[in-house]
């Protein structure tokens, strides 16, 4: 498996809801730099995933800018 995209769950799931889930995984080390790039750009995602005992002062930045 390379993605979570690529699990028997998100088939079984498409296959039930008919709604496509494709998951982008940061590369390791650099989530929280890629996370910025990410929110500085305005290219957000529909979901977005932090571990927030990795980085937690992402949470509130994300809930002062509105994108949570």
């Amino acid at each position: 498996m390379t993605s979570y995209t690529d699990t028997e769950w998100n088939r079984v799931m498409f296959e039930k809801t008919g709604v496509k889930v494709n998951f982008l995984h940061p590369v390791f080390g650099q989530e929280k730099e890629q996370l910025n790039v990410m929110i500085a750009s305005g290219d957000l995602t529909d979901m977005i995933r932090v571990l927030s005992s990795n980085i937690p002062e992402e949470w509130s930045r994300l809930m002062r800018t509105g994108l949570f």
